[in-house]
């Protein structure tokens, strides 16, 4: 039965946005969560008998510190904006818990199972992407949605290319890493095709840390695909696929400068995960690291951040690499906590 449920879990995955559900007038829940928190749900008995196991985990033992400081960080905001407005915050802690469990899912029924059908996941979501762009390039309407508009740009069903170039340029670094240069560049067009620069640098500069340590200046020559698939690509009249365009810059550093500014008037734990629809109205900041300054305080920032590292440290190299195309792209983008990505960063941080 959990084995089934992961492999349907892990082929859900791919279909982003496409998946989801509608309660109500605007509460959206995506299947992929309502999944994710069935599967622990159902793996919590095995996880309880293997607590030993876990316990001497010490990346398991950093992640459920981080998990608790974000829990702690909205619950001591209770008294303050009272139990009605903590409905909205709320579920973006349980899907955090929820997302971050699978780590321990994982621990006690090894990834390397499913390793065929995250392969197969992976393909779908390119080839989704490809679809998209080729068959309806003008995704306007989306925003009817609630969604950026997009024009000529790959947005996938993560409708975004931000988040959808993220996923691509670590899929590309991996596989790269791993020898496998052929698929790694035929990932190039697609990741060429979503006009997001942060994606681009989080490709460039795991590539160029690759090319260092390997001894393989090659692989710094190319990105130049990635200029190619920009020339080749339609580019009519729009700020969106326009690289030079100025607009998502300034309204980063409104976001970096808000989030800043959130938590220095409250350091220690934040304005708890995320009151921030509730204080501000805003759904996120552009820098995962910054958000979490926002959220959880130093506290909750320096604990995922100690999670992060000892994830680091025991991952192979191309996983290493991959990771910090991950970390990268957070800079710009609140990239780590994008439910599809946050599941795609445990995924990756398992042990090989």
């Amino acid at each position: 039965m959990i084995n089934l449920l992961i492999k349907f879990t892990i082929l859900v995955w791919p279909f982003g946005h496409f998946l989801r559900f509608t309660i109500g007038e605007s509460l959206i829940v995506p299947l992929l969560d309502i999944l994710v928190f069935v599967l622990f749900l159902l793996s919590l008995p095995a996880i309880i008998k293997n607590k030993e196991k876990i316990k001497i985990d010490p990346v398991g033992q950093s992640l459920a510190i981080f998990l608790f400081l974000a829990s702690l960080s909205l619950i001591v905001r209770i008294p303050e904006i009272g139990i009605a407005q903590m409905l909205k915050p709320s579920l973006y802690l349980f899907r955090l818990l929820s997302h971050f469990s699978l780590y321990f899912v994982f621990s006690v029924r090894p990834i390397k199972k499913y390793r065929d059908y995250l392969k197969l996941s992976a393909i779908i979501f390119v080839i989704f992407g490809l679809a998209q762009y080729i068959f309806s390039p003008n995704m306007s309407f989306i925003q009817y949605l609630g969604f950026d508009d997009h024009y000529f740009r790959l947005i996938g069903t993560f409708l975004d290319p931000n988040y959808t170039g993220a996923l691509l340029s670590s899929l590309s670094v991996l596989l790269l890493a791993q020898g496998r240069i052929f698929p790694s560049l035929l990932l190039l067009v697609p990741l060429g095709l979503t006009f997001s620069r942060a994606s681009y640098l989080s490709l460039v500069v795991p590539l160029a840390l690759l090319a260092l340590l390997k001894r393989k200046y090659i692989y710094v020559l190319l990105p130049l695909l990635l200029v190619l698939a920009v020339i080749i690509a339609p580019k009519p009249f729009g700020e969106g696929v326009n690289l030079l365009r100025t607009f998502s810059i300034f309204s980063r550093l409104g976001s970096w400068q808000e989030g800043m500014s959130l938590f220095v008037q409250r350091p220690l734990l934040g304005f708890g995960y995320n009151t921030l629809t509730t204080d501000t109205g805003r759904i996120g900041i552009d820098n995962s690291f910054i958000y979490l300054l926002a959220t959880t305080g130093i506290l909750g920032l320096a604990s995922f951040l100690y999670f992060l590292y000892l994830s680091f440290i025991r991952i192979s190299l191309p996983l290493r690499l991959s990771l910090v195309s991950l970390l990268i792209h957070a800079l710009f983008n609140n990239t780590l906590f994008f439910p599809w990505i946050t599941v795609f960063l445990i995924v990756l941080i398992l042990k090989d």
